[in-house]
């Protein structure tokens, strides 16, 4: 699967009405993804989670999640069926628990929305820590950091790029968030990424990561001359 960064403009838990109570941004790279659920209210973590995904139906489309981190505790396999709506946007529909009636299996239809592609020149990346127990994620101005710390315990960061500055720029901060690797403080390191291969072992921020997936970004006029 391309590199792809979306947020969600909805969930609905039928027949209720749809809603947005979170600032949702979710990374995916290949076979990886990194999962940022912020509570609008008071800016807690709602739902953050990092895994692998796999498609299981081109048409329609069905992917399925696993949880290799998750801040709920949910170490399980969810599946969401996909569609596109008349807008662009993608509709996605399923069960998975429901916070609100005590972790109830029960159907959902949440509705995405991508963000721009990433432009030429730039490198889109998954990494996973030697622990297992830390992911960072990149596509274009967006990086995600999350981490389980101790028993029930979660960190999150989010940061962007600034449109003026041209720099990072933290976005959320959850938790313990100063053991998670900062896109800003470790730029000269990822400028690099596009040197990286999957599989490369990567010291950042004190901690080594693996690179779980990975894509360069390029024209297709610079795809061809590279073939």
């Amino acid at each position: 699967m391309s590199a792809r960064a979306s947020t969600r403009i909805s969930i609905a838990w039928p027949p209720a009405a749809p809603s947005e109570p979170t600032d949702t941004l979710v990374l995916g790279v290949g076979g990886w993804y990194v999962d940022l659920r912020i509570t609008k209210s008071d800016l807690s973590i709602d739902w953050a989670m990092a895994g692998e995904r796999l498609t299981v139906l081109e048409n329609p489309g069905t992917i399925r999640f696993s949880h290799h981190i998750d801040s709920r505790g949910f170490y399980g396999i969810d599946q969401g069926d996909f569609s596109t709506l008349p807008n662009g946007d993608d509709l996605e529909v399923g069960t998975m628990p429901a916070p609100h009636l005590d972790g109830k299996i029960s159907p959902y239809e949440e509705v995405w929305r991508e963000y721009a592609a990433p432009t030429s020149g730039t490198t889109s990346w998954i990494l996973q820590s030697s622990d297992k127990k830390t992911f960072v994620g990149k596509i274009g101005g967006y990086y995600i950091a999350l981490g389980e710390r101790g028993v029930g315990g979660f960190t999150a960061l989010r940061e962007e790029i600034d449109r003026d500055t041209k720099s990072w720029s933290v976005k959320y901060k959850v938790g313990p968030f100063e053991t998670l690797p900062s896109m800003g403080a470790n730029q000269r390191l990822f400028e690099n990424d596009g040197r990286w291969k999957l599989g490369d072992v990567i010291d950042a921020g004190g901690q080594k990561f693996q690179v779980q997936a990975i894509e360069v970004h390029r024209t297709h006029a610079e795809s061809k001359s590279k073939s």
